[in-house]
């Protein structure tokens, strides 16, 4: 399952949380005297009545369309609103369901209740005998305790008890209808643990959501009477007394049949089950399942699932939930029924149902052992005759045969099917043999994806399909372990990326290094920092994020890199034979691989030190200092580590950290044979460090350590953490800008030379910054920004600033544009602010002089490089058989699009080089720019142009953009990205043109795509996100508070681009904590919103 976003707070006082308990006690209170659950679900959801097709802006909050500019924005919107509608609409993906359903057949009436012992509470021995042997919570399972999320309640790794019972059959059926449908659970369940002596078998808790409607329960046939359980709005409680008295023993079995009303239409959260584009689809990961029905909804319970789905043919023709369909038919007053077997237990959170009208792309796979497994892509009609889900199914047929191919395991499934699902919070979920995409994520043809969206479908079919071994065959015991599959399988998603999408595959680490620089360092060093298997969390949402994701996969890959491929992969094979149809932990991966170290101590020894990187939250810091002594001819090598506090973590132990080193001749350039006199290797290169290799991988295990290396005849320029070996910061002492122009022209490693480009590029960004800064901070609200003051001044230091990057940029340019495109597509992007973050953060960083000192910069250097980059977009344009010849019409491209690894990495290298060249704002370029706009027969072409005129600004951007609406804006893609250009504006004053954004006529809300595109990508702008008087803060707090009413997870993935606010210069840091403080002031805000804002919060408090 994709990361979607996360929030984090550290564990309160004992003060805090009674006050906490305090509120929540009585806003139950309150919720109570709202009347029925009806009204209560009701007034949370406010007018989101109809499903999200039905959700506007203009329903929910007019203030917010208005932003910081109410009347120019407003006056926008309409505009944009009249303009739109001159233009037609582009057709559904999936038709809507109808207007009018026809009634049930019968109601749904609990039958009368049969006689049974009253509901009777154990008295205070009893009471005190239960806790010592079940636990304080009345829960059956503490750690995963089902009031968490609203009261506020911590959960606690080394909380993690067995469930008491378990759920070894699950019998459903659903009677689906958008306003009310009926789900009759008929579960086995089966006790795991004896009861306390003394007392009985102890109560069944079943996990629930507010809004299920409970219409009767039973126990082995006798229906209880409402006093006679529990209910609140998170569990349904079986009392010890209305148990069968064998339920004490381990190992016996009752069956508990319960009956619930749900709304999907009203459910616009996108969990549990839901109505989206016409169809009704179940999410439930993690913890969807409890809003279907009451159940056991922890991923180490495994239960086989019998589904019967029953729904209106017309509106539902298509019923699809893991398995096999084993029966289907008609049935009375237009409906129909399909009966789905899963016979292999799955936790809850992998169940998944689809009904809707849907038409599928057949395909097969055969696999090694020559088993035949049946493939279907299911979307819309329209979609699949327009071939918009071919390449889907070529991906997953890809996936399949790779993982077959590289890690030897077979796809156990004889059906695997994938379904387009418009609006899916997730982007994909890993149901088995049924795995779901929002369409975005699937769906890809020339006029409606890019090469980014073609690859992007490529890695989110093959991460979710490589969750079937590493997720779903071996899933997690608790929630704390979701490093163990998502980091798994992020890694193995890599892995296939780089074989599929890069003719040198080492390339791929280089993209890998630029999420973690942009997303985990930034992660790491701000609030929300938390460990990969953080040891509390206030609600299991929260762990999804960069660093559960991507800093698990880079300790998969560390393990890799340790202990080498060959040792690696057998204790991979290891673990998944091991706990194959279990759920393991950190620890079962992390004892496979020592044990397939084949006794070798040292090997061993660094499996199981990879815990502490689990465990420990932040980015390690290596400083490296070298000594080269002629007369000896030796190099002394030594490196130390060192990790930040990070919040609620002061102290920090030292990691295993892979470095893998290289020697550079500084007067030859040529790699130089390394011969290790003294230091500790990975065990990796133990056999064949005495070849004396030109590359070997050092083990950092203390908090300094040195190795010498002999026969080192000239001086040695340090070539250091080669493939990105470990996820962390490099600082080398007395590293000199000509031995980084070295590494980037003689390093054999692509990632050390971009490495290399991105330290050069930093250094000059950082004096531009400086200099802007110096003539910017005295900016007053009232006059031009930004001051021109300081613009001038950053233009006058750009040129001498950027002449240490012009040589190795003008070597990736020249030496051979077509044929390394990959890399230099790459290498002529500056780097991110992360870097500015990290060094100049004593006083806060000013976004906007950040912004002015990137322009400048970009101006700089293509001013330096104008003859190099126009001879490698002539070099691109003919590889990739554009006519140079024949500007403004389809005729110029003429070799038709058709995506491919190799052309993607040209267009790429093309597009940056454009990028820069558009800095210069030359007429001619300009004129080039929109005539391959006008000319572009794909999506591609199209936003390559329109990102580059939009970088030139002025009236070039306009026209731009206009165009690009007028051609691309009639599909949904289309729309996004000319979105996504306006809403992530670097002109200053941009704040109205966004407002009117979200009331555009086909702005849909509470889509993910529509959320990304506005409101996310306007937080990535340095000039209007971070606008000197707060506007921008004003405006995303506000699209936090509208989303938090209508999804909470896609309000809390926006509140995290609030929550660093000591991070900016301290103007902008008092506008932006108050926008905090003003959220956390909100009544009846989400607990996932609420969690993270007062983690943001805290920090300050914890300084103090």
């Amino acid at each position: 399952m994709p990361a979607w976003g996360c929030c984090w707070r550290e564990p309160e006082s004992s003060s805090s949380e009674e006050e906490d308990s305090e509120e929540s006690g009585s806003s139950e209170e309150e919720e109570e005297s709202s009347g029925s659950e009806e009204e209560s679900s009701s007034e949370e959801e406010g007018e989101a009545r109809h499903g999200l097709e039905g959700l506007h802006l203009a329903d929910h909050e007019p203030a917010l369309a208005a932003g910081a500019a109410a009347g120019t924005a407003v006056a926008a919107g309409a505009a944009v609103a009249a303009a739109a509608n001159g233009r037609q609409q582009v057709q559904q993906q999936v038709p809507p369901m109808p207007a009018a359903y026809p009634p049930y057949p019968a109601a749904y009436a609990a039958p009368p209740a049969p006689q049974i012992a009253p509901y009777s509470l154990p008295d205070a021995r009893q009471q005190a005998v239960a806790a010592a042997h079940y636990g304080t919570h009345s829960s059956s399972h503490a750690e995963e305790d089902s009031n968490s999320e609203e009261e506020g309640a911590v959960r606690r790794l080394v909380d993690y008890r067995p469930p008491h019972y378990t759920v070894t059959d699950a019998h459903l059926t659903f009677r689906l209808h958008p306003e009310e449908t009926v789900v009759d659970a008929l579960l086995t369940v089966c006790a795991t643990a004896p009861a306390a002596p003394g007392y009985g078998p102890p109560p069944l808790v079943l996990d629930g959501r507010k809004d299920l409607r409970l219409v009767s329960v039973s126990i082995n046939g006798h229906q209880l009477a409402p006093g006679q359980y529990h209910q609140d709005p998170k569990a349904l409680t079986i009392p010890t007394s209305m148990l069968p008295p064998a339920a004490g023993q381990p190992g016996a079995q009752f069956q508990l049949a319960a009956r619930v009303l749900l709304c999907p239409r009203s459910n616009t959260h996108l969990e549990g089950l839901f109505m989206t584009g016409g169809l009704l689809v179940t999410d439930n990961e993690p913890e969807g399942f409890r809003g279907i029905t009451y159940f056991i909804d922890r991923p180490d319970v495994a239960a086989r699932y019998t589904v019967r789905l029953e729904a209106d043919k017309a509106a539902c023709p298509v019923l699809l939930s893991n398995g096999k369909c084993t029966e289907s038919g008609d049935l009375p007053n237009g409906r129909h029924f399909a009966t789905w077997v899963d016979p292999v237990p799955k936790p809850s959170y992998l169940f998944c149902m689809v009904a809707g009208q849907l038409t599928s792309l057949e395909g097969r796979h055969v696999t090694r052992s020559g088993r035949t497994i049946q493939l279907r892509v299911w979307a819309a009609k329209e979609e699949i005759e327009a071939r918009r889900a071919d390449w889907a199914l070529a991906c997953l047929q890809a996936a399949m045969r790779w993982d077959e191919e590289t890690f030897g395991v077979e796809c156990d499934l004889d059906l695997f099917q994938i379904v387009a699902v418009p609006n899916l919070q997730s982007g994909g979920m890993e149901n088995v043999g049924l795995n779901t995409f929002d369409a975005s994520h699937i769906l890809a043809c020339p006029a409606t994806a890019t090469d980014d969206d073609y690859q992007n479908v490529e890695r989110t079919i093959a991460h979710e399909f490589f969750h079937h071994q590493t997720g779903n065959r071996v899933t997690v015991r608790d929630w704390f372990q979701l490093t163990l599959k998502e980091g798994l399988t992020v890694y193995r998603e890599q892995e296939f990326a780089a074989s599929k999408q890069y003719r040198y595959a080492p390339c791929a680490r280089v993209e890998a290094a630029s999420d973690l620089r942009e997303g985990l360092l930034d992660e790491d060093s701000g609030p929300l920092a938390h460990p990969p298997r953080p040891a509390e969390v206030y609600s299991v949402e929260n762990f999804y994020s960069d660093t559960v994701y991507n800093k698990g996969a880079e300790i998969v890959r560390m393990l890799e890199t340790s202990l080498g491929r060959p040792a690696f992969l057998a204790g991979l094979r290891a673990f998944l034979e091991r706990h194959r149809g279990g759920a393991a932990t950190c620890e079962d991966l992390l004892a496979a691989m020592a044990g397939a170290a084949g006794g070798r101590q040292e090997a061993a020894a660094a499996a199981s030190l990879m815990l502490r990187w689990y465990n420990q939250a932040g980015t390690p810091e290596v400083e490296a200092a070298g000594e080269w002594n002629p007369n000896a001819r030796t190099y002394t090598l030594r490196l130390s580590q060192r990790t930040e506090p990070t919040p609620g973590e002061p102290r920090k132990q030292p990691v295993p950290i892979p470095v893998a080193i290289g020697l550079l001749g500084r007067g030859s350039g040529q790699q130089l044979p390394l011969h290790l006199s003294s230091g500790s290797l990975a065990p990796a290169s133990m056999a064949e460090a005495a070849a004396a290799p030109t590359s070997l991988v050092l083990l950092l295990t203390a908090p300094k350590q040195s190795w010498v290396f002999s026969g080192v005849d000239e001086e040695p320029v340090l070539s250091l953490l080669r493939g990105c070996s470990a996820p962390v910061t490099l600082t080398v002492k007395g590293r000199r800008d000509a031995d980084l122009a070295l590494l980037v022209a003689a390093d054999h490693d692509p990632y050390v030379r971009w490495d290399a480009v991105q330290e050069l590029g930093l250094r000059a960004l950082l004096k531009v910054y400086r200099a802007a800064l110096g003539k910017g901070s005295k900016y007053k609200a009232g006059q031009p920004y930004p001051p021109p003051a300081a613009v001038a001044a950053a233009e006058a230091a750009a040129a001498k600033a950027a002449a240490p990057l012009v040589p190795g940029l003008r070597h990736v340019l020249t030496a051979d544009p077509v044929g390394s495109a990959e890399f230099g597509a790459w290498a002529l992007n500056l780097p991110g602010d992360m870097g500015i973050y990290e060094r100049d953060d004593e006083d806060g960083v000013d976004p906007g002089m950040l912004q002015v000192a990137r322009h400048s910069l970009e101006r700089a250097l293509a001013a330096a490089l104008r003859p190099e980059l126009g001879s490698a977009v002539l070099a691109l344009d003919a590889a990739l058989g554009v006519d140079t010849a024949a500007p403004g019409s389809a005729a110029r491209y003429a070799v038709p699009y058709a995506y491919s690894a190799q052309a993607a990495a040209q267009r790429s290298m093309r597009q940056a080089a454009l990028y820069l060249l558009a800095t210069l704002g030359e007429p001619a370029v300009l004129a080039d720019l929109q005539a391959r706009l006008a000319g572009a027969t794909n999506l591609t072409e199209a936003v390559g142009a329109a990102e580059a005129l939009d970088r030139a600004g002025g009236a070039a951007r306009a026209a731009a953009l206009s165009a690009f609406h007028d051609a691309w804006g009639g599909t949904t893609a289309g729309l996004h990205s000319w979105m996504g250009l306006v809403a992530g504006c670097e002109q200053p004053g941009s704040l109205a043109e966004v407002a009117a954004l979200p009331r555009h006529p086909r702005f849909q809300l509470g889509s993910p795509g529509a959320s990304l595109a506005v409101w996310d990508a306007f937080s990535g702008s340095n000039f209007n996100f971070h606008a000197p008087d707060g506007s921008g803060y004003k405006f995303v707090a506000d699209a936090v508070l509208l989303l938090d009413k209508v999804n909470r997870w896609q309000a809390a993935e926006l509140a995290a681009n609030l929550v660093d606010w000591e991070a900016v210069e301290p103007r902008r840091s008092r506008l932006l904590r108050a926008q905090l403080e003003r959220l956390a002031a909100t009544k009846g805000l989400s607990s996932p919103v609420m969690d993270l804002v007062e983690a943001a919060l805290e920090e300050d408090s914890d300084d103090e």
